[in-house]
């Protein structure tokens, strides 16, 4: 008799405990050179709101070039347990290291100017930089997931570099430096990567991320998917690098020759890309009775001027620490904080 009561008590509403909500949290924080300086702000408060580093707050970190450095970074571990770097730490490194990555001699500068056939920059700065601040650190180390893009020219393959097939695969376990330089080799700016991989004949050659997704949240996305079947639901915090305000009418356009072109479709490829990934986004994680808003994407725009992933001039950077202030810092900041409460569930 008592168990059958017991078993009938269990099924009424007031005895039955609720199940905590599997919330599984997810950045994505896009290439852009110099400009990474805009999403390491954004992150720099959320870890002020917070009260959490961010990779305590989000269970996967996925980036490409610069945004795959910043990755890294933040997952870095310092040999006890906890992460290498802050957020602010991150801003810092942008503020006063992009121009050992962005350096030329006298004899480079002439060269790239007159040849169209020289890349812009020595890689041994950004190698240099990435020695510093990665240094031996292995990609397994990660105190987070972290998801690199990349592509390989050899075999025409996009390229994911996972820490979580560097748990189970060996020969996937490259040193972040590595992984940094390969992310980040930015044709006509770097030339390509060379990374070893064992068993392998041939050396994978790698060329910059943004090549196959600038914007990886939607790489992201699909990757949290696969590896955490059994989520209640997802969130998802995309990170820009900043947009160009200028646009072009037909009058102008329609006179364009190759020469013309080069320079905006570039641009277009990846404002493309990236729009089209917020739009499939804003879709796939509407807002809910849960947790209400699931996606977020916090962007900037940005004169053409201040666009070049290589401008390292001290008012330059100063500009676009100015414009995160303005446009997401201050004119988000609700939006912040309700992201923050969120990111401590």
């Amino acid at each position: 008799m008592a168990s059958s009561l017991k078993k009938v008590f269990k099924q009424l509403p007031f005895w039955k405990k609720e199940k905590k909500r599997k919330i599984i949290k997810v950045l994505s924080i896009d290439g852009g050179g110099v400009r990474g300086i805009v999403p390491a702000m954004i992150l720099q408060r959320l870890e002020e709101l917070t009260g959490k580093r961010c990779y305590k707050m989000f269970d996967l970190i996925a980036g490409t070039s610069a945004g795959g450095i910043i990755a890294m970074l933040l997952a870095k571990p310092n040999g006890k347990g906890k992460g290498k770097y802050k957020a602010k730490e991150v801003v810092k490194i942008f503020e006063e290291r992009s121009k050992d990555i962005f350096s030329q001699t006298v004899w480079e500068q002439i060269k790239s100017v007159r040849s169209l056939m020289e890349r812009k920059y020595p890689s041994s700065g950004l190698e240099q930089v990435l020695d510093d601040y990665l240094g031996d650190t292995v990609l397994k180390e990660a105190l987070t997931e972290v998801l690199i893009t990349s592509y390989e020219i050899r075999r025409r393959n996009a390229c994911f570099f996972k820490s979580s097939n560097a748990k189970l695969n060996p020969e996937f376990n490259i040193k972040m430096k590595h992984i940094g330089r390969a992310t980040a080799a930015a044709p006509t700016y770097f030339e390509p990567a060379q990374v070893e991989i064992p068993n392998l004949d041939d050396p994978f050659v790698l060329i910059d991320g943004g090549i196959i997704a600038n914007n990886p949240a939607m790489c992201a996305y699909v990757e949290a998917r696969h590896m955490f079947p059994d989520a209640d639901d997802i969130i998802v915090v995309s990170l820009g690098t900043g947009q160009f305000l200028n646009s072009y009418g037909y009058e102008e356009a329609r006179r364009w020759g190759l020469a013309n072109w080069v320079g905006p479709i570039v641009d277009f490829l990846f404002h493309g890309s990236e729009v089209t990934t917020d739009h499939q986004l804003k879709l796939l994680l509407p807002p809910n009775k849960t947790l209400g808003r699931r996606y977020y994407r916090f962007q900037i725009n940005i004169r053409n001027d201040l666009g070049y992933l290589d401008d390292v001039r001290p008012d330059t950077i100063q500009e676009l620490k100015n414009i995160v202030d303005q446009e997401v810092l201050t004119g988000k900041r609700y939006l912040l904080k309700e992201l923050a409460g969120k990111l401590v569930l």
